[in-house]
């Protein structure tokens, strides 16, 4: 009887040799200032086998974020690392930040039990104090088809994200910059009237678009490329 027991035990062993990895993103504490303006904009990204399997929202104008963010990985070997960056978001060519980073080794985690950490930030180059992340993990064992539905399942949300942004990038526009331009005068014009003299005004284009025909302005622009396509009519 014992001995049947056993198999039967070893053969569910073998049949959940896979896990879902289900992380909750909670909290940031004390993250490091980034920005002129005295804070941050912190989001995290995770990666796990040298993929990116998760990115946060970005959290604007905080240095302790709250994100509240639940998520699956479905994990074929406990034998890897989880590596995480948080990171401070910057509109334009630039690159982004860094604001620290970590690594968990999966095989520290106990299967099938809530695991809270916080974990510390640190980057190689500096001794900075960077603060920490507050993160549940919890390791659950799945058989392989299970493992094979949280990987359609996130396939399918990475799909229906990257739309959701590209139709979002399409109706709305991000603007960065205000350019302000003054009109001083106009000096040796040429004459269009008979009376010898002309009844000038200028018009300013931007994008085609006509903006403004005289006196002072105020003109929103995002990026260098758009500032230079301003015209003068």
């Amino acid at each position: 009887m014992q001995q049947s027991t056993d198999t039967e035990a070893e053969l569910v062993a073998a049949h959940l040799k896979y896990y879902r990895l289900e992380i909750h993103l909670k909290e940031g504490k004390d993250l490091a200032v980034r920005d002129w303006s005295g804070s941050s904009d912190p989001y995290v990204k995770f990666k796990l086998g040298g993929k990116v399997v998760y990115k946060s929202r970005i959290i604007y104008q905080n240095l302790n974020p709250l994100w509240d963010e639940k998520f699956q990985v479905p994990v074929r070997n406990v034998n890897q690392t989880l590596s995480l960056a948080v990171l401070d978001y910057d509109v334009g060519p630039l690159a982004d930040d860094p604001m620290g980073r970590a690594k968990i080794n999966l095989s520290s985690l106990e299967a099938n039990i809530l695991m809270e950490k916080k974990i510390e930030l640190h980057e190689s180059n500096t001794s900075e104090y960077l603060g920490y992340l507050m993160i549940d993990f919890k390791l659950v064992a799945v058989s392989e088809d299970e493992l094979q539905n949280i990987s359609s399942r996130r396939k399918q949300q990475s799909t229906a994200k990257r739309a959701s942004v590209r139709a979002s990038n399409t109706k709305s526009q991000l603007w960065t910059s205000v350019v302000t331009i003054v009109l001083l005068e106009g000096k040796n014009l040429i004459s269009m009237d008979d009376n010898g003299l002309s009844d000038p005004y200028v018009k300013f284009k931007l994008d085609g678009e006509e903006v403004q025909k005289q006196g002072t302005i105020g003109v929103v622009v995002d990026s260098a490329e758009e500032f230079n396509q301003f015209k003068k009519y």
